[in-house]
């Protein structure tokens, strides 16, 4: 009986922890790329450096291509994230700034070649990086748009 009572603990342990394995790639598909970018993906490239996974979508347009990272242990990345974003701002360098409405915390920030979406939910931070040659107000659109589709299919 006793057996069976710590089985049953484990099984339902199992079953009502959040799932991870959802493979990087498949947070975006050629479908989304194609109505946000306006181009479907020649070369898809999943990676992994430590507990960081990342896609690398090449686009026809190789600098309107879409890089997308995803850690589950974001927290204490996310804090450095926005301590440098203050620190940038400080200084009068910075551009970092906060995103309403997305995940449970978002950040913009804006490059002179490209930009960077990070959104944090949960303990799960979505890095989405996107360049092409379009102004600051159209590639944060287009990466909001990249990160509720990635956000849907995040468990």
């Amino acid at each position: 009986m006793r057996r069976l009572l710590i089985l049953s603990v484990l099984l339902w342990g199992c079953a009502s922890a959040p799932q991870r394995d959802v493979p990087i790639c498949d947070l975006l598909t050629a479908d989304d790329l194609q109505r946000i970018q306006g181009e479907r993906p020649v070369e898809i490239k999943p990676s992994q450096s430590g507990a960081f996974q990342q896609c690398f979508y090449r686009l026809p347009t190789f600098t309107s291509s879409i890089n997308l990272g995803v850690t589950h242990d974001g927290r204490a990345l996310w804090q450095r994230i926005e301590q440098g974003g203050r620190e940038e701002e400080e200084g009068e360098k910075g551009r970092t700034r906060e995103v309403e409405g997305l995940g449970d915390d978002a950040l913009w920030s804006p490059l002179p070649i490209g930009a960077t979406l990070y959104v944090l939910r949960g303990d799960t931070m979505l890095r989405i990086s996107i360049g092409g040659k379009m102004d600051d107000a159209t590639r944060l659109e287009r990466s909001i748009q990249l990160a509720k589709a990635s956000l849907k299919r995040l468990r």
